[in-house]
């Protein structure tokens, strides 16, 4: 995620339609986490990854402790503002986390946009501790959002509900549950604003976004991790066992 696109999605946001979007997703959200009436005691922590700073609020209401894993772009503006920052610019595949140290990760703007979901989804089950949840918003392949470039859910991706399901699986998680949300497809943002919050009480299949709730299986067999920097170590092995020629093929 280059500086540009962060700050696109951050226009967004700050638009009618994005405070209309954040508001749904958020229900949605909502629904899979009660709040915590014991949060002066909580040591809990969860990691919004992506671009979850529109969401990180709904971890506060949650989780006593929260930090913000951004993919690079523009993070100058500290967050929380007027507070000491927890935010941080990282690597997909490289997460800068102790294993097993987070209860909870929301993953917003991530997975779609990886450029390898496996090792997203390999790291992020890295910091998870056993039992951890990981709360995940994708867009919907299925759905007008996905295929509308000017809205942040056209962008890299999609998936269908089964397609999550076995991605999540095949990294070593059980999936507990998928909502769907926006059901509304992305008229104009006068219409929208109007009519989306009425539209997501009916009954739907086919939502702008999957909210999908998962779980850590500590004891799932899982794929052996191949990540870029061993790719390239056995590329480097392999020249080295076959020198190139400078005239090339000999």
């Amino acid at each position: 995620m280059d500086k540009k696109t962060a700050n696109a999605l951050a226009e967004f946001y700050a638009s009618p339609m994005g405070k209309m979007v954040r508001r749904l997703i958020l229900r949605r959200l909502a629904s899979l986490y009660p709040p915590n009436p014991s949060l002066s005691n909580d040591t809990r922590i969860s990691a919004g990854i992506g671009y979850a700073r529109p969401y990180m609020p709904f971890l506060a209401r949650h989780f006593s402790r929260q930090i913000l894993l951004q993919f690079g772009g523009d993070v100058a503006r500290a967050w929380p503002e007027s507070k000491a920052s927890r935010l941080a610019a990282v690597n997909e595949a490289a997460l800068p986390l102790l294993a097993s140290s987070l209860e909870h990760v929301l993953l917003v703007h991530g997975l779609e946009v990886a450029a390898a979901p496996s090792d997203l989804l390999d790291e992020i089950w890295r910091l998870l501790k056993g039992g951890g949840r990981l709360s995940l918003v994708v867009p919907h392949r299925r759905s007008r959002w996905a295929s509308r470039e000017h809205t942040p859910f056209g962008q890299g991706q999609p998936f269908s509900p089964k397609q999550v399901r076995q991605l999540l699986e095949s990294q070593g998680f059980h999936v507990h549950v998928i909502h769907r949300a926006l059901a509304l497809p992305p008229y104009t943002p006068p219409f929208y604003t109007r009519f989306a919050p009425l539209t997501e009480r009916i009954s739907y299949r086919f939502g702008g976004v999957l909210v999908v709730e998962a779980e850590k299986m500590l004891y799932a067999v899982r794929p052996l991790a191949d990540k870029a920097w061993n790719r390239s170590r056995r590329g480097a092995k392999r020249g080295a066992r076959r020198p190139a020629s400078a005239y090339g093929e000999s």
